[in-house]
């Protein structure tokens, strides 16, 4: 993940990484995004000798704002609809951009909201990094077939 990096200005950023259900941290124990944010972190401060903060946990984080339906079996429409407003940024992170990080991305509709709800706090958004890419669940079925 970390070359995708070579695209962004760090210098003023922090990395922001995309929150888990309650039920999936329950059920896992930790939140993937926040490992991968962390784990690039420790690259660029290697490679680029220059400290990109993750924020996401104390002091900061993007929190749901209302209960969210089940995304799996939505269309990609489906998706962006049941997301629009539900994230609020709880507190802000010192640096004025940031990048987000997730560990797989479907139609992006969690990016779009997140990068809402830190434009509404006057943070940019500089992109995303995901660390996988997936068709959503009704569409699995015709690409397996088609294949």
């Amino acid at each position: 993940m970390l070359p995708a990096f070579e695209n962004f200005e760090l210098q003023n950023s922090s990395l922001v990484y995309m929150p888990s259900k309650t039920k999936s941290f329950a059920s896992r124990g930790f939140v993937p995004a926040k490992i991968l944010a962390n784990g690039l972190s420790r690259q660029i401060a290697k490679q680029h000798k220059l400290l990109v903060p993750v924020y996401g946990g104390l002091g900061f984080s993007l929190e749901s704002a209302k209960l969210i339906a089940d995304q799996a079996a939505l269309s990609g429409k489906d998706r962006r609809t049941n997301l629009v407003g539900t994230m609020q940024a709880n507190g802000k992170p010192p640096r004025s951009q940031a990048i987000l990080i997730d560990d797989i991305v479907t139609t992006g509709a969690t990016f779009t909201e997140a990068a809402r709800a830190l434009g509404g706090i006057g943070v940019q958004v500089l992109g995303f990094v995901a660390f996988a890419e997936t068709l959503p669940k009704n569409q699995q079925k015709r690409h397996a077939e088609s294949v």
